[in-house]
């Protein structure tokens, strides 16, 4: 069980463990997770706080540690298994050129 934060909130995720990511999907994790992360960096960028852009994780994807990739993976693999476990399903349907 998680451990209440400083406010007493406990995080509950929903329980995605009866989920399996089908093979289809597994380059897709990587993507996301690349995505994720630049959202945050240009999130952080865009702070009004200069402190706010003096994180050490605010470098390309690549280049973060495999834990901080790893954080960022995670995040990807439990939004997949989320939209599944509703119900959705998720298949390409023609290659789209990415930015």
């Amino acid at each position: 069980m998680n451990e209440p934060t400083w406010s007493g909130w406990i995080p509950k995720p929903v329980d995605t463990q009866d989920i399996t990511l089908p093979p289809h999907l597994e380059s897709l994790v990587e993507l996301l997770a690349d995505n994720a992360h630049a959202n945050w960096g240009e999130q952080k960028l865009a702070d009004k706080n200069p402190e706010a852009k003096k994180h050490p994780l605010l470098i390309p994807y690549d280049q973060l540690s495999a834990d901080d990739q790893e954080y960022d993976r995670r995040l990807a693999v439990q939004t997949i298994k989320m939209i599944l476990k509703l119900g959705y399903t998720i298949h390409r349907s023609a290659p789209q050129d990415a930015e």
